[in-house]
């Protein structure tokens, strides 16, 4: 019997993402995902698209890493802040 796979509400904390909610699938162990990487606004390939790279995938010049920080339960968030790099 297969389980269903929930998505996980995102929120970016910082970087140029900042303040921007989007929806993750969980990782291979069904968590939230540790490290996300997206395509910074001014390098993605058609407005509103956003690009999650998947783990071991190399970045780019135009991407930003981030990290999950946190989580609000009570809201249903993970939060992600930017890494050092």
């Amino acid at each position: 019997m297969s389980h269903p796979q929930h998505q996980f509400r995102a929120f970016i904390d910082d970087g140029p993402h900042a303040g921007e909610t989007l929806s993750l699938s969980p990782d291979d162990d069904g968590q939230a995902p540790k490290r996300i990487v997206l395509a910074d606004p001014a390098h993605r390939p058609g407005l509103g698209d956003r690009t999650e790279n998947s783990p071991g995938q190399r970045e780019s010049g135009g991407s930003t890493a981030y990290e999950l920080q946190d989580t609000d339960l009570d809201a249903g968030l993970w939060i992600y802040r930017r890494t050092g790099r």
